[in-house]
């Protein structure tokens, strides 16, 4: 039942354990409302969880930084 204000993410980028992840941390709703959730990745991702909104990103040449946050009006 732990929430956290800081969640980094770093799964092998040859896998779906990224996306898995932010599903289960919106589904138990483990980041605090003021948040943020520093994913690291390989491809450039459009879609997220819809409790999420992406604040910044950055790519470090084939690599790609996501900063995301709780959605407005999110029930996490």
């Amino acid at each position: 039942d732990k929430q956290f204000d800081l969640i980094f993410l770093d799964p092998p980028f040859e896998s779906h354990y990224g996306q898995k992840a932010l599903m289960r941390i919106a589904k138990l709703h483990r980041l605090k409302n003021d948040g943020l959730i520093i994913y690291e990745h390989r491809e450039k991702t459009t879609s997220y969880p819809t409790e999420f909104v992406v604040v910044d990103e950055k790519t470090y040449g084939t690599i790609v930084v996501t900063y995301l946050r709780i959605k407005d009006g999110s029930n996490l």
